[in-house]
C-alpha cells in the first residue's frame, strides 16, 4: 500500500510538471493575455487532474456514462500529451543545438524572428500531434485484422502439419474498450476456423463484479480442440484469482501452471499454461512456474505453452516447452515506443527463439491507457504449424 502511495505521488508530480512544460509552450505560442491566458491554464490544469481521477475511478464501479466520458477524454488526452511532450522535447533540444552553433559561429539571430519561428513551430507540432492522435485512435479502436504466422517445426508429426491456432491477447476490456469491441474480436477470431484457440492474458481491466456479464461472451469461442486461457498481469490488478475462477466457470480451459493433452488423430499435442510472470508478487500461490506446468506430462509429439509475458520463455526452455505464445508488450503500442520496446524486452514482437524453444509475441488486440496504435497495429493471430 505504501509503495503504491509513493508511486502515485511521484507519478502525479511528474504528470503535473509535464503539463506545466506543455502549457508554457502552447500558451506562449498563442501569446495569450489576461482572461484568455487564465482560461488556457485552466484547461491545461483541468486535463492534468483528469488522469488521477480516472485512475482512481478504475478501482471502483465501471458503470455510468459520465465515467465513460471522463475515461475516454483522459486516455485520449494522455496519448496526445505524451506525443506532444516528446515533440517539444525534441524541438527544444534542436533549438538548443542551433543556439550553441550560432554562438560558436558568432551569429546574432533576430529575437523577434526567433520568437515568431518558435511560436509557429510549436503550433505546428500541436496540430501534427492532433492528427497523429486521431489516426492512432482510429487504428486502436477498430477490430483488429488477422495476422497470419507460419511456424516451421523440423520433424513435426504429420498430423500436426497445418494445425491452426488462433491467438487472442491483451484485449483490455474495461474503461474505454467495451462489450461491442469484445464481440467484434470474438466474431473475427471465429472466422479463422482454428483447431485451437489460445487467449494469452490481459483480457480485462476491471473487477469480475463490474465486467463479468460482458466477459461471459468469451463462452461463444469454440474450436474443435478447445479454448485455452491464461492470466495476465492486469487480471491480478483486479483480483486474478477471481478472474481465473470466472474463466473456468464459463467453460474455458484455464491453465494455472498446468497442462492438458490434446489428441489430433495420432498426434499428441501438450498444451500448457502459466500464470502471469509476476503474479507471485501479488498472489504467492499463483507464482508462475513453467516447470510445474510440465510436471508429470504424458508423452507427446509437440508442446505449446501459453504465457502472458515473453520473459517466461527462459524457464520455459529449461522445462522443455518447444513453442511459447505470448503478448504483454503491445509491440510498443504507439510511436515512438514501437522502436524502443526491444530495449525492455528481448522478445518484444513477432517470432523469436531461445535455445530450442520458439516464441511468438503478439502485439495484442486492444490497448492499455492511450487509445493509440500508431506504428504498432493490433492483431488477432492465426498461427499455422508446418512440418519441415
Amino acid at each position: 500500500m505504501l509503495r503504491m502511495a509513493i508511486f502515485g505521488v511521484v507519478a502525479t508530480s511528474i504528470w503535473s510538471l509535464v503539463h506545466v512544460y506543455l502549457g508554457r509552450h502552447i500558451i506562449g505560442a498563442l501569446d495569450l493575455k489576461g482572461r484568455a491566458k487564465l482560461i488556457g491554464w485552466g484547461l491545461v490544469a483541468g486535463h492534468g487532474v483528469l488522469a488521477p481521477i480516472a485512475l482512481i475511478g478504475r478501482r471502483g464501479s465501471m458503470g455510468g456514462w459520465l465515467w465513460d466520458v471522463v475515461n475516454m477524454a483522459t486516455y485520449v488526452g494522455m496519448g496526445f500529451v505524451t506525443l506532444l511532450f516528446l515533440a517539444f522535447i525534441t524541438l527544444d533540444l534542436a533549438r538548443l543545438g542551433a543556439r550553441v552553433a550560432n554562438k560558436l559561429a558568432g551569429k546574432q539571430p533576430d529575437p523577434e524572428r526567433r520568437q515568431f519561428l518558435t511560436g509557429s513551430v510549436n503550433l505546428g507540432a500541436f496540430a501534427l500531434t492532433g492528427v497523429a492522435t486521431g489516426v492512432g485512435f482510429q487504428k486502436a479502436t477498430k477490430i483488429p485484422d488477422i495476422k497470419e504466422v507460419v511456424i516451421e517445426v523440423p520433424g513435426l508429426h504429420a498430423n500436426l502439419d497445418g494445425f491452426v491456432i488462433a491467438q487472442i491477447s491483451d484485449m483490455h476490456i474495461g474503461p474505454t474498450l467495451k462489450r461491442d469491441f469484445l464481440n467484434g474480436v470474438i466474431d473475427r477470431a471465429m472466422t479463422i476456423n482454428a483447431d485451437l484457440i489460445a487467449i494469452t492474458g490481459d483480457s480485462v481491466d476491471a473487477y469480475v463484479k463490474d465486467l463479468g456479464e460482458d466477459m461471459k461472451e468469451l463462452a461463444r469461442l469454440k474450436a474443435e480442440h478447445g479454448v485455452f486461457m491464461v492470466t495476465g498481469n492486469h487480471e491480478y490488478y483486479f483480483d486474478g484469482v477471481a478472474w481465473a475462477n470466472f474463466y473456468t466457470e464459463i467453460g474455458l480451459n484455464t491453465l494455472n501452471n498446468a497442462h492438458e493433452l490434446v489428441r489430433v488423430d495420432r498426434a499428441r499435442l501438450l498444451v500448457g499454461g502459466v500464470t502471469d510472470f509476476r503474479a507471485g508478487q501479488l498472489v504467492p500461490e499463483h507464482t508462475s512456474d513453467p516447470h510445474l506446468a510440465m510436471r508429470d506430462a504424458p508423452e507427446h509429439d509437440f508442446s505449446l505453452l501459453l504465457a502472458h509475458q515473453p520473459s517466461s520463455v527462459y524457464e520455459a526452455a529449461k522445462a522443455g516447452w518447444k513453442f511459447q505464445i505470448s503478448g504483454h508488450t503491445h509491440g510498443g503500442q504507439f510511436f515512438p515506443f514501437n522502436f524502443v520496446i526491444g530495449l525492455v524486452h528481448e522478445f518484444a514482437v513477432g517470432l523469436g527463439k531461445h535455445l530450442d524453444t520458439l516464441i511468438y509475441v503478439s502485439r495484442g488486440a486492444g490497448y492499455w491507457g492511450p487509445p493509440n496504435r500508431l506504428g504498432a497495429p493490433s492483431e488477432i493471430t492465426k498461427i499455422t504449424l508446418r512440418r519441415t
